[in-house]
């Protein structure tokens, strides 16, 4: 299964995180209910419910966008798991050893040191571009988002992504026809 080895990068990355807040994600929830339960998250809150009663993180639900963490988180990490992120750092390419990115944010999210947000509250993310063509071109055209995310999905066929590869590329081009001053 292609998705294996990401698999092992989010079980490695929770275990570091869970070990180290050992039976302490119950407690931040209790102290901060108004984070973890906020109306920003939509129906998507109803997954944090499950969270109380297990003292770990089993999973959580990222956005494939950008999203911020402190230079003091990023130092705490580092200071507490220095080996493996080393480790994830030195791959050209990623592995099944690495650990991933979230990293960050569950820290953060453990330690309550978040603030909540809506899902598409950096931007939007396309999870099927072939179908969501359209709506892409438009994002893209009218500049609705700050960020947007093209899922690369299995769902789409080679010939589609050329089709589709080429029209956003032309959609692109239409609303920044100038280069930005770090592409020159």
């Amino acid at each position: 299964d292609s998705d294996s080895g990401f698999y092992h990068m989010l079980f490695s990355t929770y275990s570091i995180v869970n070990n180290h807040f050992k039976n302490n994600l119950g407690n931040t929830i209790i102290k901060h209910p108004e984070r973890w339960f906020a109306k920003a998250y939509g129906s998507q809150a109803q997954i944090n419910l499950s969270l109380l009663d297990t003292n770990y993180i089993s999973g959580m639900v990222f956005s494939h966008l950008g999203v911020p963490f402190k230079k003091s988180t990023i130092e705490k990490v580092w200071e507490n798991a220095s080996t493996q992120l080393q480790q994830s750092s030195s791959h050209r390419f990623r592995t099944s050893k690495d650990l991933v990115h979230q990293i960050f944010s569950l820290w953060e999210m453990i330690d309550g040191d978040f603030n909540p947000v809506s899902p598409n509250h950096y931007g939007m993310h396309f999870w099927n571009p072939a179908k969501q063509k359209n709506e892409i071109i438009e994002s893209i055209l009218q500049q609705k988002y700050r960020m947007i995310c093209i899922n690369d999905s299995d769902l789409i066929s080679k010939e589609d992504h050329l089709m589709l590869k080429d029209e956003l590329n032309a959609a692109f081009e239409k609303a920044f026809p100038e280069k930005s001053s770090f592409e020159k």
